[in-house]
Parts: structure tokens; sequence; C-alpha cells
């Protein structure tokens, strides 16, 4: 009998309960290939949700940074600097995890992973 890989806190109760359905489905000889692509998107949502949370703290701490709330103009470069990379965290965090949901909910491989 197949057990569904560990789940930590970056996955909610109610996606584990798809993979379990999910896994329960499939032809034995899809199985490893899903379980490859899950640990890959899985790892790639947990290191995507990491970058996103460094960029966030970064960002707070250079606002914080600056008592008035009004930055001088090197200050304002500084934070749009910071704020750049958040975003560009945020999009790849996002992709990460609309990836790994069209994999548990429809079995979509992202480009890349395909066999």
């Amino acid at each position: 009998m197949r057990t569904a890989p560990p789940l930590d806190d970056t996955i909610p109760w109610q996606m584990s309960c798809i993979i379990l359905i999910r896994m329960a489905r499939h032809d034995p000889s899809v199985q490893v290939l899903d379980e490859v692509v899950f640990q890959r998107l899985r790892a790639e949502v947990s290191r995507t949700a990491e970058e996103f949370a460094k960029a966030r703290r970064h960002f707070l701490l250079v606002i914080a940074e600056i008592p008035s709330r009004i930055p001088h103009p090197d200050g304002a470069h500084r934070i749009e600097n910071a704020g750049a990379v958040q975003s560009a965290a945020m999009v790849a965090y996002t992709k990460a995890l609309r990836n790994f949901s069209d994999f548990l909910l429809s079995g979509k491989i992202p480009r890349g992973l395909e066999p």
C-alpha cells in the first residue's frame, strides 16, 4: 500500500485530501512520475515561499528605516528596489502555487517537468 508523501505547513490540509484521492485513482505506472513531479512542485512552492517571505521582510525593514515615512531621494530609490524584488518574488511564488494546484487538481504537468 502506497502512502502519501509527508506534508508540511506550506500545504493546507484540504490539499492533502486531494493528494490522497488523486494518488488512489492513478494507474501504478503513472504514480512514479506523479511522485517526482509532486516533489519538485512542492519544493518549488517551499523555495519561492521562503524567497517571498525574505523579500517581504526586507521591504518592511527598508520602510521602517525611514522614521518620518517621507523618504529622501536615495531612500525612495531604495524602497522602489525593495518593492521590485518583493513583487518579483510574489510573482514567482504565485506561479509555483498555480503549477502545484493545477497538478493536484487536474493532473496538469508544467512545461519542463513533462516526461
